[in-house]
């Protein structure tokens, strides 16, 4: 899915779009659409049939059901946050509880202390955090007002 997920986030460069919280979180429903059609989609304040709900515990959310309407998997759990620093590791944190196949995030990576240094902290608080796996997919992008800068981790490996 990392790779939906980049091709969907350029592509808002390529057209010309503005990237906002609202144009990330549509690209991102998308990209899961992209990568397996079954999966129901959960975001608020996306383009019309971008998702099939509203925002569910995480910014966007992209879930798996049996044919009993049990949750079965958790493919994806993203946060996209455009505020301050502290705003942004508010949000990650939250990706902390995820047991998800991957865990995103997506940020202005224009604001201090940089992009590079943000992603720092990020493996730090996955490093740190006692309910981190082994193998763990993680996918960081930073919007640099000229094009999105991707780190992709997978913890402890």
């Amino acid at each position: 899915m990392q790779e939906q997920i980049k091709t969907r986030l350029d592509g808002l460069i390529d057209r010309g779009e503005d990237v906002t919280g609202e144009t990330v979180k549509t690209a991102l429903c998308l990209a899961c659409r992209d990568f397996n059609p079954a999966l129901y989609r959960y975001a608020t304040n996306v383009d019309e049939g971008a998702a099939e709900g509203n925002e569910w515990l995480y910014d966007v959310t992209g879930l798996e059901y049996d044919s009993d309407e049990f949750l079965v998997r958790v493919a994806l759990a993203a946060e996209c946050e455009w505020g301050a620093q502290d705003q942004i590791y508010y949000d990650f944190e939250k990706l902390l509880l995820a047991r998800a196949d991957l865990r995103v995030m997506v940020f202005d990576g224009y604001r201090q202390p940089g992009y590079n240094e943000i992603f720092q902290v990020f493996a730090q608080y996955i490093g740190r955090c006692a309910h981190t796996g082994v193998g763990d997919a993680w996918l960081f992008g930073a919007w640099t007002e000229e094009q999105f800068v991707y780190r992709q981790l997978h913890a402890f490996e």
